[in-house]
């Protein structure tokens, strides 16, 4: 089992993960679109006459920067999640919608299929407490750095 896991293609992998990115996406959308209802649906009537006319600004300002939010909170945990949901209960356009995810979720799955295949070999092969003593000094040195970055700067106040 191991062996065909590590022996997997990094770009069928990428792909895979690329795929399922864009099905937890439509899954996120469908999700926004089912909680606010249809378009003239008394749900969404009643929202549009609550909000004031807020509503209406709102779908118009995400129908323009809305492919932008989703491309820049992607590599946020849920953020991104809310995001997408958020695209799908203003009634983003689908179109627009697969665009943004498609473009900012390939290289996300492809960094992910080459960081997690060759972190699968190492764990297989046998380097774990390397690996985890390498991440070990490198957190340690990344706070000594801080810490002393601080303390050149003086206090601040």
């Amino acid at each position: 089992m191991t062996e065909t896991l590590a022996g997997l293609p990094v770009p069928l992998v990428a792909l895979a993960l690329w795929a399922f990115a864009l099905v937890r996406g439509a899954g996120y959308y469908l999700l926004g679109r089912l909680s606010r209802g249809r378009p003239d649906s008394r749900l969404h009537d009643w929202a549009v006459r609550v909000s004031k006319g807020r509503l209406v600004q709102a779908e118009e300002y995400f129908a323009r920067v809305g492919p932008k939010s989703i491309i820049l909170a992607y590599p946020f945990y849920g953020v991104s999640a809310g995001t997408q949901v958020i695209a799908g209960g203003l009634h983003m356009p689908l179109l627009t919608f697969y665009l943004a995810l498609g473009v900012v979720s390939l290289p996300w799955a492809s960094m992910q299929a080459v960081i997690g295949i060759a972190a699968f070999q190492a764990i297989v092969a046998g380097y774990t407490p390397w690996v985890i003593a390498g991440a070990a000094v490198a957190l340690v040195g990344w706070w000594l750095v801080r810490r002393h970055l601080r303390m050149r700067a003086g206090p601040t106040g």
